[in-house]
């Protein structure tokens, strides 16, 4: 499956999405964007398994979900939550963003709401990225809030924060019997790619 994947990895996000859509060029986020070691995941990803329905928990600007949609080309409904705690008004230039760059169909539905209030999602999906709260507790509320819902969840940041690797390691072995496979793909911060039975 990794193989798979990392067939499917542009060399660089900008080759199959508009420089455009990507609002922060020029600042410390070139890390990510320029990297050609991060989004470029995100899309391969979602072109491997062309999800039909996205889940992200943690939008911000909306580049790893933008990303997706440009691989996921049966994508019908994109869902996001964020909290606006990074950007002002993060959610409002990820839609516009994403509806000016992005090629899809898929009806975006951005929330300002945080996902630690939710106790579960009365909708299914076939992915979902977790890249919301990073705390020990917030990333296992998370993942299990989405391992309720979808078959695929990503999480980001596996390798670059000891609270979240610390979280994941615990809630895979915790929920091992509930798991197909999981495997880390080494991006710019390590991205946990798990499939759920």
């Amino acid at each position: 499956m990794i193989a798979e994947i990392t067939d499917l990895k542009p060399t660089s996000i900008l080759s199959v999405v508009p420089k455009e859509f990507f609002i922060e060029i020029g600042t410390a986020h070139d890390e990510y964007i320029l990297s050609g070691n991060y989004y470029e995941w995100y899309y391969a990803i979602a072109k491997f398994f062309n999800p039909r329905k996205i889940l992200e928990i943690g939008v911000r600007y909306g580049y790893s979900l933008g990303s997706m949609l440009a691989g996921a080309s049966n994508c019908k409904t994109a869902v996001g939550y964020d909290i606006d705690s990074y950007v002002e008004n993060g959610l409002n230039i990820s839609e516009q963003n994403i509806g000016a760059y992005i090629q899809t169909n898929a009806k975006i539905n951005l929330r300002l709401e945080n996902s630690q209030g939710i106790q579960a999602f009365k909708e299914k999906f076939d992915l979902a990225h977790i890249d919301g709260d990073h705390s020990y507790e917030g990333k296992i509320h998370d993942l299990n809030l989405c391992a309720k819902c979808s078959k695929i969840i990503i999480l980001d940041d596996y390798n670059f924060l000891g609270e979240v690797k610390r979280a994941s390691d615990d809630w895979l072995i915790e929920n091992h019997d509930l798991i197909n496979t999981h495997f880390i793909l080494n991006s710019v911060r390590g991205t946990l790619v798990i499939v759920m039975k």
